[in-house]
């Protein structure tokens, strides 16, 4: 069984289709049965995203996760889906949005600065 779960806040005022029904299209196109597919609409932010994804999941007894992202939001992703008990495998695009060092470097900072969020929050 494949499954894409996928957070739907990844949406610009120019984009007309959530990341999740992108992915969905990209997967179908890619001959993945699209009976096969559960997505996740309802979340905006990583953590809740994995959260509620962890729960479909269970429902429908899929045990491993394979997490796809940016190179730079991997190790985030991975320690919170970690820290919720999924046995995740990270696999970072070979693509990102993020091409120059202009724009690198403000997402590597945004990741670092939420990641120490995150790892403080998780210690009270």
């Amino acid at each position: 069984m494949a499954a894409i779960t996928n957070r739907s806040s990844g949406m610009g005022e120019e984009d007309t289709l959530s990341e999740a029904e992108a992915a969905k299209r990209y997967a179908i196109q890619h001959k993945v049965n699209e009976e096969d597919i559960i997505m996740e609409e309802e979340s905006s932010i990583t953590e809740q995203n994995l959260s509620n994804a962890y729960a479909i999941a269970q429902r429908q007894h899929i045990n491993s996760f394979t997490i796809v992202s940016d190179p730079l939001h991997m190790k985030r992703a991975l320690t919170m889906a970690k820290d919720l008990g999924m046995d995740a495998y990270a696999s970072p695009t070979q693509t990102s949005a993020y091409q120059s060092i202009r724009t690198k470097l403000p997402f590597l900072l945004r990741e670092i600065f939420f990641l120490i969020g995150y790892q403080a929050k998780t210690l009270l």
